[in-house]
C-alpha cells in the first residue's frame, strides 16, 4: 500500500508498506508472531517537490538527497567534531562550525564526549551519530524513517485504544498515523492515493465542556476515539507517563473549542488534562507558572491558559499552527529533538545502550546543531537559556520531546518551549546532587499537598528521569560543566556566564511578582513552592557565574 505524504498544502513524499521479498526460513523453524509485524516503511520524495525552491525534508535526518539509492549519510551533521567539506553535499555555506575543546586532564567520564572514541577511524558501520548503523544504506533508512514516525505516536494505553478502537495492530505505524487525517504534529499529513481520498470539506463540530469533562476523566485506552464519529481525535505526543494521555488537538473559534477533520481547517491549541485525583491540577498550575516566568525572563513560550469545565486544562498554543485571517489555518512543519538527533522513544528496550546515546552526548550535540542554524546566534542564545532556566526550576531531566525545531527551506530553528515545570515543588528529587537541599526543604513544605498530585507528577518523571541518561542537559555543578557548555554552543564562557548571572539574579525576583500576579490563580502552595526552589537554584548558579568570571576560562 502506498500513502501520498503532504507537507503543509503539497504532495512531498510517498510512504509505501508493501512486504519486501525476504529469504526463506531455515529447515526446522516456525514462523512466528515476528513475521506478522507491519512490513519497513519504503520513503521517498517526489521529483516535483525535490525540485521546488521551498522544498524541504521531513527531518534532518531523511535529507532530500538521501535514501536507498542516495548519497544517505551525507545529512546533516551532529557532531561537534564535523566530516571534512568534501564529505558533505554542494550547498551554500554555512556558519563556521565551532572547534572542538581539547580534552581536559582531570575531566571524568561525564565529559562532552567519550575519549576512546577514535574519530580519526571511524567504523564503517557507525552512524553520523555514533549509534550502529544498519550494514546497507536502505536499512539505515528505513530505520531513520521508523523513527521518524514513532515519535509522532502516543504511548501506553493511549495508543493501544487506538488501535483496538481501529482494529489495527499497535505496532502499525502507518495506520495509527493516518487515522490523524491532516492533523498530525508539523505539517504533516498522510493522504491515499487515487480517486478513493475523501473530498475537501469544511467540517467543524464544537466540543460541548461535558463532553471534554467526560473525556479528561476516561481512561487513557479511550483518550483519543471520538464517540461520536469513531474516528481519532488530534494528538500532540508527549514523553510516556502521566497516565499515558497525549495533548488532545483542538481548533479554538471564537472562544470555543472545535474538533475538525479536513485538509482546510486543524486544530490550533492543545490541551492537557491534570493527572487524575482532587489534588491533580497541581501539576498543570505548576507548569503554567513556569511557563509565564520563563516569558518574563526572555526565553521563547507558547501562550498558556488554564481553563475550567469545570475540571481545570492547560489550554497551550501549537508551536506548528498559523491562524489565517478568513479561518484557514496554515500547518507549519516542526520536529522534535528526537527526530532531529535519531533518538529512540524513552520507552524504547535498548535506551541505556549507546544506539540511544552514542559517543557524544545529546546536549553537545544540540550545540552543534545550532551552528546550522540560519540564524545562529539567536538560536545559541536561546539553547543557553533554555538549559540555564531548566537548571533553576530544576527540571534537569528534560525529555528528548520536550525541544521542538521549525523546519522549512531556509533550515532549522528553534520553536517556542511548551513543557517547563518545577519538579522539586511537587516533592520529586532532582536526578544529581545539585539542590538537593532544598527540594528537600521544599517536600517538607510542601506536605499539604495531596498525595495523588505527587505520585501522578512522579509517574511523569519517571519517564524523564530515564530521558535523564540520554542527556538533554548539560550538568551544571560546577564551573567546569558551565565551560563545557559553552564550548559545545561555540560561546565563549565569559558570556554564557554573563547570561547566567542575569538570569539567575533576575529569576527571584521575577517568580515573586509573578506570584504575587497570579495569587487569584494559582494554589497558594504552588506558587510558595516554586518560588523556594527558584531561590535556592538561583543562589547556586549565581555563585558559579561569579566564580566563572573570575577564573582563567571565564576570561577567555
Amino acid at each position: 500500500m502506498e500513502v501520498q505524504v503532504w507537507l503543509d498544502d503539497q504532495p512531498a513524499a510517498v510512504l509505501d508498506s508493501r512486504p519486501q521479498v525476504v529469504a526463506p526460513l531455515p529447515p526446522g523453524r516456525a514462523a512466528d508472531s515476528a513475521q506478522q509485524q507491519p512490513p519497513p516503511l519504503a520513503l521517498r520524495y517526489l521529483p516535483e517537490w525535490m525540485a521546488s525552491l521551498r522544498a524541504y525534508p521531513l527531518s534532518p535526518r531523511l535529507p532530500l538527497n538521501g535514501g536507498p539509492h542516495g548519497p544517505y549519510g551525507r545529512q546533516l551533521s551532529l557532531e561537534i567534531h564535523r566530516p571534512d567539506a568534501s564529505d558533505a553535499p554542494k550547498a551554500p555555506k554555512a556558519p563556521k562550525a565551532p572547534k572542538a575543546p581539547k580534552a581536559p586532564d582531570v575531566r571524568d567520564t561525564s565529559d562532552v564526549r567519550d575519549t576512546s572514541d577514535a574519530r580519526d577511524a571511524p567504523d564503517a558501520h557507525d552512524a553520523p551519530d555514533g549509534r550502529d548503523a544498519p550494514d546497507e544504506p536502505q536499512g539505515a533508512w528505513q530505520l531513520d524513517t521508523a523513527l521518524y514516525l514513532e515519535h509522532l505516536l502516543p504511548h501506553g494505553e493511549a495508543r493501544r485504544g487506538l488501535a483496538a478502537a481501529l482494529n489495527v495492530g499497535e505496532d502499525n505505524a502507518l495506520a495509527l498515523l493516518r487515522a490523524a487525517g491532516d492533523d498530525l504534529p508539523g505539517a504533516v499529513a498522510l493522504r491515499a492515493i487515487g480517486p478513493g481520498r475523501p473530498p475537501h470539506r469544511l467540517q467543524q463540530r464544537v466540543i460541548a465542556p461535558r463532553e471534554l469533562a467526560d473525556r479528561l476523566q476516561a481512561p487513557a485506552s479511550a483518550w483519543l476515539t471520538d464517540a461520536a464519529s469513531g474516528e481519532a481525535m488530534p494528538w500532540w505526543p508527549v514523553a510516556p507517563g502521566a497516565a499515558d494521555r497525549p495533548l488532545l488537538g483542538v481548533y479554538l473559534d471564537q472562544g470555543q473549542w472545535c474538533w475538525t477533520r479536513t485538509p482546510e481547517l486543524a486544530s490550533t491549541h492543545l490541551l492537557e488534562a491534570p493527572p487524575l485525583g482532587p489534588a491533580g491540577a497541581d501539576l498543570l498550575f505548576n507548569k503554567l507558572f513556569c511557563l509565564r516566568l520563563a516569558a518574563r525572563l526572555g526565553l521563547d513560550v507558547v501562550a498558556a491558559e488554564v481553563r475550567r469545565v469545570p475540571v481545570p486544562v492547560l489550554e497551550l498554543r501549537r508551536i506548528d499552527r498559523h491562524r489565517l485571517a478568513d479561518g484557514r489555518v496554515r500547518r507549519l512543519h516542526v520536529v522534535s529533538a528526537a527526530q532531529v538527533l535519531g533518538l529512540p522513544p524513552p520507552d524504547a528496550e535498548d535506551l541505556d545502550s549507546s544506539h540511544a546515546v552514542g559517543a557524544t552526548q545529546p546536549w553537545a550535540r544540540l550545540g552543534a546543531l545550532v551552528a546550522e542554524s540560519p540564524l545562529p546566534l539567536v538560536d545559541r542564545r536561546a539553547l543557553i537559556r533554555w538549559w540555564m532556566f531548566l537548571q533553576l526550576i530544576g527540571q534537569r531531566d528534560a525529555s528528548p520531546s520536550d525541544l521542538w525545531f521549525r523546519l522549512d527551506h531556509a533550515g532549522l530553528r528553534l520553536a517556542p518551549l511548551m513543557n517547563l515545570w518545577c519538579p522539586p515543588a511537587l516533592g520529586i528529587p532532582a536526578p544529581d546532587e545539585q539542590g538537593n537541599t532544598a527540594q528537600g526543604n521544599t517536600a517538607q513544605s510542601n506536605t499539604a499537598q495531596s498525595n495523588t498530585a505527587q505520585r501522578s507528577a512522579v509517574q511523569s518523571s519517571a519517564v524523564q528521569s530515564s530521558a535523564a541518561r540520554i542527556g538533554m542537559v548539560p550538568p551544571a555543578a560546577s564551573t567546569r560543566d558551565w565551560v563545557l557548555a559553552a564550548q559545545a554552543c561555540g560561546v565563549k564562557p565569559r558570556s554564557l556566564a554573563h547570561e547566567l548571572r542575569r538570569l539567575s539574579t533576575a529569576a527571584p525576583v521575577e517568580a515573586k511578582a509573578l506570584a504575587s500576579t497570579l495569587a487569584d490563580q494559582v494554589p497558594a502552595t504552588t506558587l510558595s513552592a516554586i518560588v523556594e526552589v527558584v531561590q535556592v537554584t538561583s543562589r547556586a548558579q549565581r555563585g558559579l557565574a561569579d566564580d566563572l568570571l573570575h577564573t582563567d576560562s571565564g576570561r577567555r
